[in-house]
């Protein structure tokens, strides 16, 4: 973040991770994108420093940050179907779409955490700001 800082870069797209409010549990719906964070593992608590920091230097230096939570990555449409996979997968098709939108976002957006998913019938993790940047998931569960 530092580095970016100095260096003049405008924008800081960060991939945090579904680990960083994993602790939710597979049993709730819809986690919204300010839910509290809740790692359950190490993996996850990173994350939540990468967040912290995407906050920190948000706040403290205009650097634009976009926290970008992937959900489970290399999700496909007729692979592996368990529970948080089928929730909160997301193809590599519109994880590229969503980091494309993330660098696009207009230049007034100061700090924002999004979920990345592809579209699922039943969403673990809400999209509603991730469609605010222009994210629409081609991909999903809802699609098949």
């Amino acid at each position: 973040f530092e580095a970016a800082r100095v260096a003049g870069c405008k924008r800081i797209v960060f991939a945090s991770s579904i680990n960083a409010i994993l602790g939710h549990g597979e049993d709730k719906r819809s986690v919204a994108w300010d839910a509290p964070v809740y790692p359950v593992n190490v993996y996850g608590a990173t994350k939540c420093f990468g967040e912290a920091l995407g906050r920190v230097y948000a706040h403290q230096h205009g650097l634009s940050c976009i926290m970008v939570r992937i959900g489970a990555a290399a999700w496909q449409q007729a692979g592996d179907q368990g529970t948080i996979r089928r929730q909160a997968g997301i193809t590599a098709r519109d994880q590229a779409q969503l980091f494309a939108r993330c660098l696009e976002a207009p230049e007034d957006v100061v700090f924002k955490i999004v979920h990345g998913t592809s579209n699922h019938t039943m969403q673990w993790m809400d999209l509603e700001v991730s469609r605010e940047l222009g994210y629409e998931p081609e991909d999903g569960t809802a699609l098949a």
